[in-house]
């Protein structure tokens, strides 16, 4: 066995050791070998990514349309027809046209399209939400678009009331405007005064439960990029539904 390997990657009792261009790993002990080995390209070490990820049992995803890659580790265990999986270990999207695809969404239980430009959509389960898994659809410096659920206690109506008073900005109280979703009981759009900084949010409420669409936009005074979000958005919005079973 080689000493004091190049590199040591440690993570909830697992160790992976690997060495600049040598072919063969070892994991808690074992060898393993690499189909890429780690090297060094312009005073930077490069490492066999998805080898790396998937020892250390995380889930690595690449996206073409957006040239990301997603590294997905931990989460709740989901049990489904006794299978116990991962939230971010299902297939969520299916592609139905050559520029939109359908998001399936497991937790609140909805369905959405989305433009395959956007890339894939992102779970996320974050402290930041108290644990809660969130989805995001598309992410800029100044436009972010994120789905997520929330329990509702009490009655949608006081719910409504207290997420109004979240957005309210110089003492300006956001309108809240019925929509129609298919199979909600309710469901609304929160929108501020155009032209201010703001939150956009369509709230579809089924069984106690509240299911958000939110716009986060950061900064006033956009236009090319704001005008080509909010189109592709109101053309998600006609596909939105919530499940039937949902709740």
């Amino acid at each position: 066995m080689r000493s004091n390997p190049n590199i040591t990657i440690q993570l909830n009792g697992t160790k992976v050791e690997l060495w600049i261009d040598k072919e063969t790993a070892i994991v808690n002990g074992s060898n393993k070998m690499l189909d890429v080995p780690p090297t060094i390209i312009n005073q930077r070490t490069m490492l066999p990514l998805r080898f790396v990820a998937e020892n250390l049992g995380s889930k690595l995803d690449w996206d073409g349309a957006t040239q990301t890659i997603t590294l997905s580790y931990g989460g709740t265990v989901n049990r489904s027809n006794d299978t116990p999986t991962k939230w971010y270990e299902k297939e969520y999207t299916h592609q139905i046209s050559s520029t939109f695809g359908t998001y399936i969404d497991g937790g609140i239980g909805f369905s959405i399209s989305y433009p395959l430009a956007w890339g894939k959509p992102k779970v996320t389960e974050s402290e930041k939400y108290g644990f809660r898994t969130y989805t995001t659809f598309y992410e800029s410096k100044n436009v972010k678009i994120i789905s997520y659920g929330n329990k509702v206690n009490g009655t949608y109506q006081d719910y409504l009331k207290e997420y109004q008073k979240l957005l309210t900005r110089n003492n300006y109280t956001p309108t809240a405007t019925e929509i129609s979703v298919k199979n909600a009981e309710k469901a609304y759009l929160i929108d501020l005064e155009p032209g201010m900084t703001n939150t956009i949010s369509y709230i579809a409420f089924k069984n106690g439960e509240a299911c958000h669409i939110e716009v986060t936009i950061s900064e006033v005074g956009l236009s090319d990029e704001l005008d080509k979000v909010l189109d592709l958005l109101q053309k998600m919005m006609q596909t939105f539904e919530l499940n039937a079973a949902v709740g």
